[in-house]
Protein backbone atom coordinates (compact mmCIF):
# COMPACT_ATOMS: atom_id res chain seq x y z
CA UNK A 1 0.00 0.00 0.00
CA UNK A 2 1.64 3.28 -0.67
CA UNK A 3 2.17 5.93 1.91
CA UNK A 4 0.02 9.14 2.15
CA UNK A 5 0.43 12.83 3.53
CA UNK A 6 -3.20 14.52 3.97
CA UNK A 7 -2.53 18.24 3.67
CA UNK A 8 -6.51 19.49 3.61
CA UNK A 9 -9.36 18.50 5.71
CA UNK A 10 -12.70 18.44 4.71
CA UNK A 11 -15.16 15.57 4.65
CA UNK A 12 -17.35 16.10 1.76
CA UNK A 13 -14.74 15.55 -0.88
CA UNK A 14 -11.06 14.13 -1.01
CA UNK A 15 -8.23 14.22 -3.77
CA UNK A 16 -5.34 11.64 -4.29
CA UNK A 17 -2.26 14.11 -5.81
CA UNK A 18 0.80 12.07 -7.44
CA UNK A 19 4.01 14.14 -7.64
CA UNK A 20 6.33 14.86 -10.39
CA UNK A 21 10.07 13.47 -10.72
CA UNK A 22 10.36 11.20 -13.64
CA UNK A 23 8.94 8.20 -11.62
CA UNK A 24 12.74 8.00 -10.18
CA UNK A 25 12.56 11.24 -7.81
CA UNK A 26 10.13 13.06 -5.50
CA UNK A 27 7.78 12.05 -2.66
CA UNK A 28 4.51 13.32 -0.89
CA UNK A 29 6.32 15.77 1.36
CA UNK A 30 7.67 17.84 -1.45
CA UNK A 31 4.22 18.05 -3.64
CA UNK A 32 2.46 19.08 -0.22
CA UNK A 33 2.52 22.41 -0.85
CA UNK A 34 1.18 21.96 -4.80
CA UNK A 35 -1.75 19.60 -3.20
CA UNK A 36 -3.08 22.08 -0.94
CA UNK A 37 -3.20 24.83 -3.41
CA UNK A 38 -5.58 21.75 -5.04
CA UNK A 39 -7.37 21.35 -1.89
CA UNK A 40 -8.03 25.01 -0.86
CA UNK A 41 -9.71 25.59 -4.59
CA UNK A 42 -12.00 22.95 -4.05
CA UNK A 43 -12.73 22.05 -0.52
CA UNK A 44 -11.42 19.00 -0.92
CA UNK A 45 -9.20 16.46 1.52
CA UNK A 46 -5.91 15.85 -0.77
CA UNK A 47 -3.86 13.20 0.23
CA UNK A 48 0.02 13.04 -1.30
CA UNK A 49 0.44 9.76 -2.66
CA UNK A 50 4.34 8.17 -2.08
CA UNK A 51 4.28 6.05 -4.69
CA UNK A 52 7.16 3.05 -5.66
CA UNK A 53 10.01 5.14 -7.58
CA UNK A 54 12.40 2.96 -9.90
CA UNK A 55 14.72 2.00 -10.90
CA UNK A 56 14.20 -0.02 -7.66
CA UNK A 57 10.65 -0.42 -8.31
CA UNK A 58 9.97 0.13 -11.76
CA UNK A 59 6.60 -0.43 -13.87
CA UNK A 60 4.22 -1.73 -13.28
CA UNK A 61 4.93 -0.37 -9.42
CA UNK A 62 4.12 3.31 -9.87
CA UNK A 63 0.80 2.55 -11.36
CA UNK A 64 -0.41 -0.51 -9.33
CA UNK A 65 0.24 1.68 -6.33
CA UNK A 66 -1.67 4.68 -7.70
CA UNK A 67 -4.83 2.20 -8.37
CA UNK A 68 -4.35 0.72 -4.61
CA UNK A 69 -4.53 4.98 -3.67
CA UNK A 70 -7.98 5.36 -5.14
CA UNK A 71 -8.81 2.42 -4.04
CA UNK A 72 -8.07 2.97 -0.54
CA UNK A 73 -10.34 5.88 -0.56
CA UNK A 74 -13.58 3.91 -2.09
CA UNK A 75 -12.82 1.64 0.65
CA UNK A 76 -12.75 4.09 2.89
CA UNK A 77 -16.62 4.92 2.33
CA UNK A 78 -16.22 7.60 -0.16
CA UNK A 79 -18.36 7.28 -3.24
CA UNK A 80 -16.56 8.10 -6.79
CA UNK A 81 -18.84 11.33 -6.68
CA UNK A 82 -16.17 12.89 -4.13
CA UNK A 83 -13.05 12.30 -5.93
CA UNK A 84 -10.63 14.05 -7.69
CA UNK A 85 -7.03 13.21 -9.28
CA UNK A 86 -4.82 15.37 -9.52
CA UNK A 87 -0.92 15.43 -10.27
CA UNK A 88 2.10 17.14 -12.02
CA UNK A 89 4.81 16.24 -14.46
CA UNK A 90 5.22 11.99 -13.75
CA UNK A 91 2.46 12.28 -11.89
CA UNK A 92 -0.12 13.90 -14.11
CA UNK A 93 0.67 10.71 -16.64
CA UNK A 94 0.32 8.75 -13.63
CA UNK A 95 -3.56 9.88 -12.94
CA UNK A 96 -4.12 9.10 -16.44
CA UNK A 97 -2.98 5.92 -16.20
CA UNK A 98 -4.73 4.97 -12.66
CA UNK A 99 -7.92 6.27 -14.61
CA UNK A 100 -7.49 4.23 -17.22
CA UNK A 101 -6.17 1.30 -15.10
CA UNK A 102 -9.30 2.03 -12.82
CA UNK A 103 -12.05 1.47 -15.62
CA UNK A 104 -10.30 -1.61 -17.27
CA UNK A 105 -11.07 -2.90 -13.88
CA UNK A 106 -14.79 -2.06 -13.91
CA UNK A 107 -14.28 0.02 -10.79
CA UNK A 108 -16.21 3.33 -10.82
CA UNK A 109 -14.38 6.63 -11.85
CA UNK A 110 -13.98 9.95 -9.95
CA UNK A 111 -15.74 13.18 -11.11
CA UNK A 112 -12.53 14.88 -12.71
CA UNK A 113 -8.94 14.56 -12.80
CA UNK A 114 -6.85 17.87 -13.40
CA UNK A 115 -2.81 17.15 -15.02
CA UNK A 116 0.06 19.64 -14.99
CA UNK A 117 2.75 19.73 -17.53
CA UNK A 118 1.92 15.51 -17.89
CA UNK A 119 4.63 13.69 -18.77
CA UNK A 120 2.68 11.01 -20.98
CA UNK A 121 4.72 10.04 -23.75
CA UNK A 122 7.78 7.84 -22.47
CA UNK A 123 9.13 7.22 -26.16
CA UNK A 124 10.11 11.04 -26.04
CA UNK A 125 8.36 11.31 -29.46
CA UNK A 126 6.85 14.61 -29.64
CA UNK A 127 8.15 17.32 -31.43
CA UNK A 128 8.52 19.96 -28.57
CA UNK A 129 11.20 17.57 -27.11
CA UNK A 130 13.29 19.29 -29.82
CA UNK A 131 11.64 22.35 -30.99
CA UNK A 132 11.25 24.15 -26.70
CA UNK A 133 14.28 22.62 -26.19
CA UNK A 134 16.66 25.79 -25.94
CA UNK A 135 13.13 27.25 -23.79
CA UNK A 136 12.93 24.54 -21.53
CA UNK A 137 15.53 25.72 -17.86
CA UNK A 138 14.48 22.17 -16.58
CA UNK A 139 14.27 19.12 -18.92
CA UNK A 140 15.69 17.58 -22.18
CA UNK A 141 16.01 14.26 -24.12
CA UNK A 142 19.25 14.02 -22.78
CA UNK A 143 18.18 14.30 -19.50
CA UNK A 144 14.82 12.32 -19.78
CA UNK A 145 15.96 8.95 -21.65
CA UNK A 146 17.94 7.49 -19.16
CA UNK A 147 15.04 8.12 -16.53
CA UNK A 148 12.79 6.28 -19.12
CA UNK A 149 14.96 2.86 -19.05
CA UNK A 150 14.79 3.09 -15.06
CA UNK A 151 11.37 3.05 -15.43
CA UNK A 152 10.42 0.48 -18.33
CA UNK A 153 13.17 -1.97 -17.48
CA UNK A 154 12.77 -3.07 -20.61
CA UNK A 155 9.02 -3.00 -21.14
CA UNK A 156 7.62 -0.96 -24.23
CA UNK A 157 7.31 2.60 -23.71
CA UNK A 158 4.72 2.95 -25.95
CA UNK A 159 2.35 0.45 -23.19
CA UNK A 160 -0.74 2.50 -22.46
CA UNK A 161 -0.26 2.66 -19.05
CA UNK A 162 3.14 3.74 -19.24
CA UNK A 163 2.59 6.75 -22.02
CA UNK A 164 -1.07 7.40 -21.53
CA UNK A 165 -0.86 9.26 -25.21
CA UNK A 166 -1.18 5.84 -26.71
CA UNK A 167 -3.67 4.97 -24.31
CA UNK A 168 -7.67 3.99 -25.10
CA UNK A 169 -9.01 7.55 -22.73
CA UNK A 170 -13.04 6.54 -23.59
CA UNK A 171 -14.60 6.17 -20.81
CA UNK A 172 -12.40 8.65 -18.80
CA UNK A 173 -14.39 11.53 -16.44
CA UNK A 174 -13.89 14.95 -17.51
CA UNK A 175 -10.14 16.39 -17.11
CA UNK A 176 -8.20 19.51 -17.25
CA UNK A 177 -4.42 19.48 -19.19
CA UNK A 178 -2.32 22.88 -18.41
CA UNK A 179 1.09 23.08 -19.79
CA UNK A 180 3.59 25.89 -20.42
CA UNK A 181 4.44 26.73 -23.97
CA UNK A 182 8.25 27.10 -22.69
CA UNK A 183 8.46 22.98 -21.95
CA UNK A 184 9.81 20.08 -23.68
CA UNK A 185 6.31 18.35 -22.66
CA UNK A 186 4.30 20.79 -24.54
CA UNK A 187 3.44 18.90 -26.64
CA UNK A 188 2.73 15.46 -24.05
CA UNK A 189 0.10 17.97 -23.04
CA UNK A 190 -1.45 18.67 -26.81
CA UNK A 191 -1.56 15.08 -27.58
CA UNK A 192 -3.14 13.92 -24.59
CA UNK A 193 -5.91 16.38 -24.62
CA UNK A 194 -6.45 15.27 -28.36
CA UNK A 195 -6.57 11.91 -27.96
CA UNK A 196 -9.41 12.26 -24.73
CA UNK A 197 -10.93 14.63 -27.12
CA UNK A 198 -11.26 12.11 -29.87
CA UNK A 199 -12.61 9.34 -27.86
CA UNK A 200 -15.47 11.96 -26.48
CA UNK A 201 -14.05 12.87 -22.86
CA UNK A 202 -14.65 16.47 -21.74
CA UNK A 203 -11.64 17.93 -21.70
CA UNK A 204 -10.09 21.16 -21.37
CA UNK A 205 -6.27 22.01 -22.83
CA UNK A 206 -4.89 25.13 -21.65
CA UNK A 207 -1.61 26.21 -22.63
CA UNK A 208 -0.05 29.41 -20.91
CA UNK A 209 1.98 31.24 -22.80
CA UNK A 210 6.14 31.82 -21.93
CA UNK A 211 6.33 29.74 -18.40
CA UNK A 212 7.84 26.64 -17.48
CA UNK A 213 7.22 23.25 -16.81
CA UNK A 214 4.87 22.72 -13.61
CA UNK A 215 4.55 26.62 -13.46
CA UNK A 216 1.69 26.09 -10.94
CA UNK A 217 4.45 25.15 -8.51
CA UNK A 218 5.34 29.49 -8.92
CA UNK A 219 2.17 30.23 -7.35
CA UNK A 220 3.65 32.76 -4.95
CA UNK A 221 5.73 34.26 -7.79
CA UNK A 222 3.76 33.88 -11.00
CA UNK A 223 0.45 35.35 -11.28
CA UNK A 224 -0.03 32.99 -14.18
CA UNK A 225 0.13 30.24 -11.49
CA UNK A 226 -2.46 31.37 -9.37
CA UNK A 227 -4.80 31.85 -12.26
CA UNK A 228 -4.25 28.59 -13.77
CA UNK A 229 -4.89 27.14 -10.31
CA UNK A 230 -8.05 29.21 -9.82
CA UNK A 231 -9.17 28.22 -13.39
CA UNK A 232 -8.55 23.99 -12.44
CA UNK A 233 -10.69 24.43 -8.84
CA UNK A 234 -13.03 26.11 -10.74
CA UNK A 235 -13.57 23.24 -12.95
CA UNK A 236 -12.87 20.46 -10.52
CA UNK A 237 -15.41 22.18 -8.45
CA UNK A 238 -18.14 22.34 -10.94
CA UNK A 239 -17.78 18.97 -11.87
CA UNK A 240 -17.87 17.77 -7.47
CA UNK A 241 -21.30 19.95 -7.51
CA UNK A 242 -22.62 18.03 -10.92
CA UNK A 243 -22.06 14.96 -9.85
CA UNK A 244 -23.74 15.49 -6.58
CA UNK A 245 -26.36 17.29 -8.45
CA UNK A 246 -26.71 13.91 -10.34
CA UNK A 247 -27.19 11.31 -7.93
CA UNK A 248 -29.73 13.80 -6.05
CA UNK A 249 -27.07 14.56 -2.66
CA UNK A 250 -27.06 18.07 -1.51
CA UNK A 251 -24.64 20.66 -2.87
CA UNK A 252 -22.82 22.50 -0.20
Amino acid sequence: MPRSRSTESNPGTSSSYFHGGVYVLGDAASAAGLASQVGRRTSAKVYSVDYRLAPEHPYPAAVDDALAAYEALLKDGIVPSDIVLAGESAGGGLVIAALVNARDRGLPLPAAAYVMSPYADLTLAGASIDTKHEADPLLSRELLAPRVTDYTAGQDAALGLISPVFADLSGLPPLIVQVGSHEVLLDDAVRLARQAAAADVEVILEVTPRVPHVFQAYQPLLDEAAVALDRAGEFLSARLDRADSATGKPVS
